[in-house]
């Protein structure tokens, strides 16, 4: 997947062609590229690398409704998922001592960042858009904030024609990584990322199955361990069960990077 879209890109970039997935994305696939180890930000290769990311959010700002009117609703989801990142990578080049997510100055909820030549928020194209426009739980498994318990860092762009794919391999990837997802048979519990507790809501309208042998957790939870069990097929009728507890993971809101600071 990551070569064809890497060649997409560039085919598309020598087009004269308008698309959505000739806009701008090359710089943005380049510093992903660049800086990123196992989804870890290598903080002085995206210093070295960082006038590819502000290329990128120019372009972004200075994007046209018009233009983005004329996109499919994959490519605009797209678009939205590969703004946030940006966003979101370009915070540690703006607190380049901060260690703790905490320690970050720009808040979720302010307007840094411009799009279509308009300030934004990150909460905004999270809620609004991601959660509110296109209202698809898997975006939360690829939109990824600057700490270490969130999803790891895709190393290219998301594309319209590509997005479904894309988010499918993100989802098999998180889920199947014990810090986010751990299912213990032997002692019948089942430990989840908090991002499910935080944003267990948006997957009720997909996987609200009514199964007697999950009602005893709540609306948000079934949801959830609807969800997990279509993904996870040998897991999938101990999860149905509902014959366990579940717990929910720390958090780690450490930043998710590498640096000389912190070499591990």
């Amino acid at each position: 997947m990551r070569w064809v879209i890497g060649v997409l890109l560039i085919f598309c970039y020598m087009t004269s062609e308008a698309s959505a997935d000739d806009f701008l994305y090359l710089d943005l696939e380049f510093t992903l590229k660049s800086c990123l180890k196992e989804g870890r930000i290598d903080y002085v290769l995206l210093e070295e690398n960082k006038h590819l990311l502000y290329k990128f959010l120019n372009d972004v700002d200075s994007l046209s409704h018009e233009r983005y009117e004329g996109w499919s609703r994959g490519e605009k989801f797209a678009f939205w998922i590969n703004a946030y990142n940006a966003f979101s990578l370009s915070l540690h080049l703006k607190n380049p001592y901060a260690d703790k997510i905490t320690e970050i100055r720009e808040r979720p909820s302010m307007k840094v960042f411009k799009v279509f030549g308009e300030k934004i928020s990150l909460n905004e194209i999270k809620h609004t858009y991601l959660r509110g426009l296109f209202n698809d739980e898997r975006a939360h498994f690829a939109i990824v904030g600057p700490a270490r318990g969130f999803p790891r860092l895709r190393d290219e762009a998301y594309l319209g024609m590509y997005i479904n794919i894309q988010l499918e391999e993100d989802v098999f990837r998180y889920i199947t990584e014990e810090r986010n997802v751990k299912i213990d048979k032997n002692n019948k519990k089942i430990y989840l990322s908090m991002l499910f507790k935080w944003f267990g809501i948006d997957f009720v309208r997909r996987y609200s199955n009514e199964k007697s042998e999950l009602m005893k957790f709540n609306v948000r939870e079934r949801a959830v361990l609807n969800f997990l069990s279509s993904y996870l097929p040998k897991q999938r009728n101990f999860i149905l069960s509902g014959n366990y507890v579940v717990e929910y993971l720390k958090f780690d809101w450490t930043l998710n990077r590498i640096d000389k600071k912190n070499e591990k």
